[in-house]
């Protein structure tokens, strides 16, 4: 290979020896430093279109790479973004049916505004048309593995976009599905797709007006699903709703097996954009460092002055893994709480929650 395009030469050379997920990670950064743009572990993907489809929701459309191993019906991916030389990971359901993506390479994601967030206000007022995002490949289980049974699903709010994709497939495969989908009045999102789906003999859609309807409670389910004892039942919204369903399913019979739930801005962290001024502490070699909740550990050493290990920063490699010996802190990539004991963490996706000790 010539080497008059030493950047070429450089990724070459890479794709040749790192033939493991773990290793491109760790050289991840340097190639982000020599050739911007360029990713050993992400595809990139390009904004096709941007849909406005509520004063605080939009639909993006990109167009995937065709590295992008695809989806199952119900997942969702991992976009990452760069804003103010901070590295921000978020996660969003597919809300695009499959046939897109296998007739055209392409996905939708769409994705509500949180107020007071990082990336979320940053997508709305800065993405445009052409700019390119890593996305990852699509991750999550909360999915259907057969298509013949029955099932019930029970949205709220924002929380219907995994379902989009998930009812084009039932459609296809002519599987009953009754959906209960709860938000404010006039708040129901995607309602021209849904009016189309609603269309399907085998498909009902049911809107409700949690402002007039409450959430999900027993009487609904006797209301509209008086054959729950042969459905599976999916959840996702918010965690009232998934904590409240899955009471009212199991006082009624419902086996837990047969319950599958996913959160949707469970908690201010779990959110989809967990930005917060909310105050935090970082204990480590005998330093006290005032944090930020919503700043992963790694930016806030290092912008205090200290040098941890690090290498993929996006929590792949585990070359900045560290004990944390007490405290509890948020995951950002998988969207899960540690536990408040002594447990090695990846500093680089993790973000404090109050006072956190670690041993670096």
């Amino acid at each position: 290979m010539s080497l008059t395009n030493p950047f070429s030469y450089l990724k070459h050379q890479l794709e040749l020896t790192l033939f493991n997920t773990d290793a491109k990670a760790y050289f991840e950064p340097l190639v982000e430093k020599f050739m911007p743009g360029t990713s050993l572990v992400h595809a990139k993907s390009q904004v096709l279109a941007i849909e406005k489809e509520a004063e605080d929701v939009i639909s993006i459309t990109l167009q995937t790479a065709k590295s992008w191993g695809g989806f199952v019906p119900g997942q969702y991916v991992q976009i990452g973004l760069k804003i103010n030389g901070v590295i921000y990971h978020r996660n969003f359901s597919i809300s695009s049916p499959l046939e897109l993506f296998q007739e055209q390479g392409r996905i939708m994601l769409t994705i509500q505004k949180q107020s007071d967030g990082q990336v979320t206000p940053w997508l709305f007022q800065s993405l445009q048309v052409g700019d390119t995002l890593i996305l990852s490949q699509a991750k999550g289980d909360f999915i259907q593995k057969e298509l013949s049974r029955p099932v019930l699903f029970i949205a709220g709010g924002t929380g219907i976009t995994p379902f989009i994709s998930m009812l084009h497939a039932a459609a296809q495969a002519q599987q009953n599905v009754l959906l209960l989908y709860y938000a404010k009045e006039g708040r129901h999102i995607l309602r021209k797709t849904l009016d189309a789906l609603n269309s399907y003999p085998h498909i009902k859609i049911q809107f409700l007006s949690s402002t007039q309807a409450g959430r999900f409670a027993q009487h609904h389910l006797k209301t509209y699903c008086p054959d729950i004892e042969s459905r599976k039942v999916f959840i996702c919204g918010p965690a009232g709703l998934i904590e409240q369903g899955q009471e009212v399913l199991k006082s009624d019979g419902v086996a837990e097996e047969d319950i599958a739930f996913e959160y949707f801005r469970a908690t201010k962290h779990m959110q989809s954009d967990t930005a917060t001024d909310e105050a935090a502490t970082i204990v480590t070699n005998g330093q006290t460092i005032k944090a930020k909740s919503h700043v992963p550990i790694l930016h806030q050493l290092e912008m205090a002055g200290l040098q941890p290990k690090y290498g993929c920063r996006m929590g792949l490699c585990k070359e900045c893994q560290c004990m944390k010996t007490s405290g509890v802190v948020f995951n950002q990539q998988t969207g899960r709480y540690s536990e408040e004991g002594a447990e090695p963490i990846q500093i680089c996706v993790s973000v404090p929650i109050g006072e956190v000790k670690l041993d670096l």
